[in-house]
């Protein structure tokens, strides 16, 4: 007969070496706050840039963020935040990450000059030209951040549920974007969550506040949704006559959550997998993971 103790450290090494334990406590853990929520969300990161094999560099950091978001995605049903948060940012983040992949792709690979081609704006194509690693470097160091705030309550609901979630939600509007049923009124309620942490952190950068203020971004201000080539900021401002730049935070948030619904109504139309699968996006973001993968082994 096998002694009672052998058999417990028998049961915890199985446990162990299948990740059970470490699942319950990042799970629900009573005790996690938003700050262990995002440090648990960090190192799920670095885990994965770890076991890619690539090296750590902003090209790969924005394909494992953008793969990430779209992780977040549930089979289960069709219209939730999940699905939608999951959709909306994997591609946003796609799209931010054709800056960040600039200098990486192979010259002549077709898929690359594709990539460059949507780099938008005359003034922004010019500074990629010049030290395209700076500036990739430079919205990357922001752009996980930004992934680690709005991913940490999205994957504690994810895991944990509803009630979990709010009882560690302190934003007003981050808590509206849960509570809320009414999705006009809950993605605008995410994107001002959102916006106002890049408002604080981004836009007081040094170097990108004076960018954005003369309107360098305001023509890669989209998201590349399937089938869609949809305004950007500079021409949404043109019609609607607004005369800044989206360094203005009412009206980028106005914008994008305009944007967000416009999706909204065709996932509605055609539904929420239907317009996932159609999406090249992700794709189009393995490719290069490859890519890179193969010219590391050569």
């Amino acid at each position: 007969m096998i002694d009672k103790k052998v058999l417990l450290a028998i049961v915890l090494l199985l446990f162990f070496s299948l990740g059970i334990i470490d699942m319950v406590k990042a799970d629900c853990d009573p005790t996690w706050t938003k700050i262990e929520w995002k440090n648990y969300i960090r190192n799920q990161l670095d885990s994965k840039v770890s076991n890619s094999g690539l090296k750590n560099n902003e090209a790969v950091l924005n394909a494992l963020i953008t793969e990430s978001y779209a992780n977040l995605i549930s089979e289960e049903n069709e219209l939730n935040e999940l699905n939608l948060i999951g959709y909306f940012y994997s591609h946003a983040s796609f799209h931010l990450g054709r800056i960040a992949r600039y200098r990486f792709w192979p010259k002549g690979d077709q898929r690359g000059v594709e990539d460059k081609n949507q780099i938008t704006g005359r003034a922004l194509r010019r500074i990629l030209s010049i030290n395209s690693s700076f500036a990739s470097k430079k919205l990357m160091h922001y752009s996980e951040k930004l992934y680690y705030h709005l991913t940490w309550s999205l994957v504690a609901y994810k895991e944990c549920g509803l009630e979990y979630t709010l009882a560690r939600v302190r934003d007003e509007n981050l808590y509206e974007f849960y509570q809320s049923s009414f999705w006009p009124i809950k993605l605008e309620a995410f994107v001002t969550y959102e916006q106002s942490f890049l408002q604080e952190n981004l836009y007081q950068d040094n170097w990108v506040a004076p960018l954005v203020k003369l309107g360098v971004i305001d023509e890669m201000r989209w998201i590349p949704f399937p089938g869609e080539r949809g305004q950007n900021f500079k021409q949404w401002c043109e019609l609607s006559k607004c005369r800044k730049s989206s360094f203005d935070l009412a009206l980028r948030i106005k914008f994008d959550t305009e944007t967000l619904l416009k999706e909204v109504e065709r996932i509605e139309d055609q539904g929420f997998f239907y317009r996932y699968n159609s999406s090249s996006v992700l794709e189009n973001n393995r490719y290069f993971i490859s890519l890179i993968k193969d010219d590391k082994k050569d």
